[in-house]
């Protein structure tokens, strides 16, 4: 796992959570901002590619990344 306090410096809070294949980092910067960072493997951003692509040329759509909602409650649904 990579040092993200290296990266985004120190003395914020990191929230990370997997679903599945994906990593959600939520990180925040306790000055009423937060970061959403999205983690996905290979196949997975194939994957979201070719969703954005479709998005693209239907920009009047939406579609959801979403958990099952079962374990501990964390992020449930990003919607593009």
């Amino acid at each position: 796992m990579m040092d993200l306090a290296g990266i985004i410096g120190e003395g914020h809070t990191i929230i990370l959570i997997k679903i599945g294949n994906v990593i959600i980092i939520i990180i925040d910067f306790e000055n009423g901002w937060v970061g959403v960072g999205l983690g996905l493997k290979q196949d997975d951003i194939d994957r979201l590619i070719t969703i954005l692509k479709i998005f693209k040329d239907n920009h009047d759509s939406h579609f959801n990344l979403m958990s099952n909602f079962e374990g501990e409650k964390s992020v449930g649904d990003m919607e593009f």
